[in-house]
């Protein structure tokens, strides 16, 4: 699959990046705080806009390449694991060695790192959906709900 670049795309990545950038430097600015709130909720799009093209480009890869989900999840393990030792070092050399701590880490992860497990469920549940005909609406169906409630 010959890679395309779609401007619009490319545009909003650049525009979201710096959205992304505002919400996080924002709390610690010295700009008036109702300022601070409306421009930090102003810029809340940019990561659903990153989750979205997530999804669509690996929808477009995966229907070409079906070797690409095993690829991508690999990918995404390997980058969540890497940073939980990153955050669990730390947090290890602050409070001390815990098992609960380290089970934390590699079950749950570190705060941001929400979006990597967000993106790896996702990925598996789309690859499991497309894996099943469409005959079988009530198994995708359910399987998505099963998702939901895991995500809760």
């Amino acid at each position: 699959m010959e890679k395309k670049a779609i401007p619009s795309i490319d545009l909003m990545r650049v525009i979201c990046a710096i959205a992304i950038v505002i919400t996080h430097t924002l709390p610690y600015s010295s700009f008036n705080l109702y300022v601070n709130g409306d421009l930090g909720y102003l810029c809340t799009f940019a990561v659903p806009f990153f989750f979205c093209t997530s999804a669509y480009f690996f929808t477009k890869k995966l229907e070409s390449d079906n070797k690409y989900f095993f690829k991508s999840i690999k990918r995404l393990i390997f980058i969540y694991f890497v940073w939980c030792g990153i955050f669990f070092v730390p947090d290890v050399l602050i409070f001390g060695w815990d098992i609960k701590v380290f089970f934390h880490y590699v079950l749950i992860g570190h705060g941001q790192l929400w979006y990597i497990k967000a993106l790896a469920i996702c990925v598996t549940t789309f690859w499991l959906a497309k894996l099943i005909k469409k005959e079988k609406i009530f198994v995708i169906l359910s399987l998505s709900v099963f998702v939901f409630i895991l995500g809760l």
